[in-house]
């Protein structure tokens, strides 16, 4: 199964993209207005795709990770939450980065991708992996 080859390579699989995606979202989301380029599309559309991702990745971080076995069971709860909350806490962090501002539409798009993603997620762990024989294995 997937998720054995994750649990396996956690740290690179895992933890390391969840590390390096949470900064860039944060770098990302500290840049003033009007030194970002124009999107053709609304920047709702952003939010829903960014957190859908933090909210993967989020998802498959608290499926590995073996501290804490009954978190497991709630994966997808947990990774919402988690990026919910953090989707607030950016979003009054953009009121204070010149030419941005809190909306709550935002967070909106940010908790609805955050669902996506978490569930997205779910279905990815239970695609079959294929070895070299082209045989299912679990």
């Amino acid at each position: 199964m997937i998720l054995q080859f994750l649990e396996k390579n956690k740290k690179y699989a895992v933890y390391f993209p969840l590390v390096v995606y949470w900064l860039t979202l944060l770098i990302a989301t500290s840049i003033p207005s009007k030194s970002l380029p124009e999107i053709s599309y609304s920047d709702k559309t952003m939010h829903f795709l960014a957190y859908g991702g933090l909210s993967f990745l989020l998802t498959l971080a608290f499926m590995v990770q073996k501290k804490y076995p009954e978190l497991r069971g709630y994966a997808v709860l947990a990774a919402i939450t988690v990026a919910t909350l953090y989707g607030a806490l950016d979003e009054f962090h953009q009121s204070f980065i010149p030419g941005r501002n809190a909306e709550f539409l935002d967070w909106l798009a940010d908790f609805a991708g955050s669902i996506l993603g978490a569930y997205l997620c779910l279905g990815f762990l239970r695609l079959p992996v294929k070895t070299g024989e082209n045989k299912s294995f679990s």
